[in-house]
């Protein structure tokens, strides 16, 4: 009888444990539902490490650039600029060589008259100082003597035997009686292929 009396009283402990171990995981599994069915994307986690190592490298990467540019010598001042004027080489032009290719106009007194014929003219003018520069006009000019002031407009170019007649619109065998003496004595200078010659009047009167 004492045995028999035992078994149904393990039996109802045995129901009961079972019992509240299914409300637990029935409770548990509502839980997740509920949680589930607010969520809809999923539950929320934190970065994972990969992406806290990363985040952690470009932090140190901005700080050493920080600390480079902090560490770097300042800028230089810059370089003073010549006036103009300054560093030139004398004459009508100045520094003629730097303005190969470029137009101009200058003025001056006519030095030398080389050439002057129906065709154009060939002729030297010189400014208030340095040495004179060659010009030459493919048009005949009007009433050119030593001494003239004259204002002259066109383009700088290298005196060459096989480009003149490109470079200042004439044939030099038109223009001079000796076009090789003109070439051992010009070839290689700067000269004025002039558009354009006006006289000056005098400011002295």
């Amino acid at each position: 009888m004492s045995a028999s009396a035992g078994r149904p009283a393990r039996t109802r402990g045995g129901r009961a444990g079972r019992a509240a171990a299914a409300a637990l995981v029935t409770a548990v599994g509502v839980t997740g539902l509920a949680a589930c069915g607010d969520d809809p994307v999923g539950p929320v986690t934190g970065p994972s490490s990969t992406d806290m190592q990363v985040l952690e490298d470009r932090i140190s990467a901005l700080e050493d650039r920080v600390s480079d540019l902090e560490d770097a010598p300042p800028p230089a001042e810059p370089t003073a600029q010549p006036e103009p004027g300054e560093d030139e080489e004398p004459g009508v032009l100045g520094n003629g060589e730097a303005l190969v290719g470029q137009a101009v106009t200058v003025g001056g007194e006519v030095t030398e008259l080389l050439t002057v014929a129906d065709v154009g003219a060939s002729f030297r003018v010189v400014g208030e100082s340095g040495d004179p520069i060659l010009v030459v006009l493919a048009t005949p000019p009007a009433d050119l003597e030593i001494g003239d002031l004259v204002e002259v407009s066109g383009r700088v170019v290298r005196v060459a035997e096989e480009s003149f007649e490109l470079d200042f619109g004439i044939a030099a065998d038109q223009l001079f009686e000796d076009a090789g003496a003109f070439f051992e004595e010009f070839g290689g200078q700067i000269a004025i292929s002039a558009d354009r010659l006006e006289p000056v009047e005098d400011p002295a009167g």
